[in-house]
């Protein structure tokens, strides 16, 4: 061969010439592929513009790449077919996440006891939602479940402090749409190990502003015994007992609050009681029954019970003195009691206004405690709903001094201090998002604004007087434009409170034209 190659003239060399050229313009047409080869009998996938070389196996990519396209819009469908929702649906949704472990730093990482005891919580609502016929169950979230019934990762929820808690539980609440979280954490390993069992309601469900929503504490942390060994079997069973006694009472808090949340308060105030009878060794304190009592007390103010609703309340405040949310409900049923007199009778008397007076004497109070034991817990949507509720008592009042007794220097600095109440409630709504409250807020504030530009113009301050019913029109435009900017997203907010800031405002304006002389 190499004769024929040195004699390219000969016969035999130009044949040899012409088969070496042939080769040569073959493996310039597919340099690119020829450059990537390896050693014969490699076991290396070598892509090239139009094949694909598996070890010795030359497939063309055409082929390929559609069998890829199929495989993929095969898996596409299967997904869309057979994996769970990304959010919850159903009319009443808890999701439990997983329990961290505070370090020393105080940051929150993953702990198997924790994992364990979460999974062990679950498990324990489950069996006890198995109990009940379906129309009355929980839906009920667990990363425990296969990703056919739930699609995203609750994990755990994180936060050095509370509220921090409570605002990632919130976010991740309104993420799979649960009505209510159920979360917590275990405390250091340096501390006397202990569980801190916490839960976040919703406000999906609430139309006004409402202390049902917000974050729980359910009773005392719960100790862990030294050592705790998720697989030994003594170790189960004694920290199994106390978990599973608080997660009964859980259970019937969430069955309650599924009934208050649709707003059947009778059928919620019947579980919570029944509650109480089922579970006779929940303790008074450390056990979270304060809990309960309250949850009793609001169901029965909303029943027009008041005597039911004051005694719950004061057993839920004995059983936790510093119960901001017994505190200020408790409040609310005096409330509820001093506008009972004033609706009674056509003709209001002497003796009905002071009757009124004194269940406003207390409803202030009540509500001024509330605002206290609400900043002392670092609360701060609860002190909103105090500074609120305490706002709309003295509006109340006002109208009093007002309109039965016509003691006018009275009225207004109840109105003042109305407005200054309702008025700190802005900013911190604004920060936090809360549109819905946000808008009430500024209903509140135009109705007191209203009454006192009344009072002005009895006094005969008529600039006084057109200028406080400005104000209350601005107020009650700022909750209609929130209205028209939440539209769908929030249809409470667009269809219900901003048409009603709409009415007063009417009644604000025919007010102030009025007094123009028009």
């Amino acid at each position: 061969m190499a004769d024929q190659a040195a004699s390219p003239n000969s016969q035999e060399g130009q044949t040899w010439l012409k088969q070496a050229l042939s080769r040569l313009r073959w493996r310039e047409r597919h340099r690119d592929v020829i450059a990537a080869y390896v050693a014969e009998g490699a076991r290396d996938v070598i892509v090239g513009k139009n094949i694909v070389k598996i070890g010795t196996l030359v497939i063309p990519t055409v082929p390929v790449l559609a069998l890829l396209a199929v495989v993929v819009a095969a898996l596409t469908f299967v997904a869309v077919q057979f994996l769970g929702p990304t959010e919850m649906s159903d009319i009443y949704n808890v999701a439990i996440a997983d329990i961290g472990q505070v370090d020393e730093r105080g940051r929150m990482v993953r702990s198997e006891t924790g994992s364990w005891l979460s999974t062990w919580i679950y498990d324990e609502l489950v069996a006890a939602n198995e109990q009940h016929a379906a129309s009355n169950r929980v839906t009920l979230w667990h990363d425990s479940l296969p990703i056919t019934q739930k699609r995203p990762k609750l994990g755990r929820i994180e936060g050095q402090t509370a509220e921090a808690r409570a605002l990632a539980a919130q976010k991740l609440a309104g993420q799979i749409n649960a009505d209510v979280l159920v979360y917590g954490h275990l405390s250091p390993e340096q501390d006397n190990r202990s569980l801190v069992l916490e839960f976040y309601v919703s406000s999906r469900l609430r139309g006004e502003v409402d202390l049902t929503i917000g974050r729980y504490q359910l009773g005392d942390p719960v100790p862990i015994v030294a050592g705790f060994d998720p697989e030994d079997t003594l170790d189960r069973e004694v920290v199994g007992r106390l978990v599973t006694r608080r997660a009964s009472a859980l259970f019937w808090l969430l069955l309650g609050l599924r009934e208050d949340l649709l707003g059947r308060p009778a059928e919620a105030l019947a579980v919570f009681e029944q509650a109480e009878a089922e579970l006779p060794g929940w303790q008074e304190q450390g056990e979270g029954k304060e809990t309960l009592h309250f949850f009793i007390g609001r169901a029965a103010l909303f029943g027009q019970d008041d005597q039911l609703a004051e005694q719950a309340l004061l057993r839920s405040l004995q059983s936790n003195p510093q119960y901001h949310r017994a505190q200020i409900a408790l409040g609310s049923v005096y409330l509820w009691r001093a506008q009972s007199v004033l609706a009674a009778t056509q003709e209001t008397g002497p003796a009905d206004v002071q009757r009124a007076l004194k269940e406003l004497d207390q409803t202030v109070a009540a509500y001024e405690r509330g605002l206290e034991l609400a900043q002392a817990a670092q609360e701060p949507m609860i002190e909103v709903i105090a500074r609120l509720a305490l706002g709309s008592a003295q509006t109340l009042e006002g109208q009093i001094h007002y309109v039965y007794l016509d003691d006018l220097a009275s009225a207004d600095h109840l109105f003042d201090a109305a407005i200054e109440q309702v008025s700190q409630a802005f900013d911190p709504l604004q920060l936090a998002g809360q549109d819905r409250y946000l808008a009430q807020a500024y209903d509140y504030v135009g109705t007191a604004y209203t009454q006192q530009a009344g009072v002005h113009h009895a006094q005969g301050n008529l600039d006084s007087s057109q200028s406080l019913y400005g104000r209350a029109l601005e107020a009650y435009e700022q909750c209609v434009t929130l209205g028209e900017n939440a539209g769908l997203r929030d249809e409470i907010l667009s269809q219900r409170i901003a048409p009603l800031c709409q009415e007063h405002a009417q009644v604000a304006r025919e007010a102030m034209t009025a007094l123009q002389g028009g």
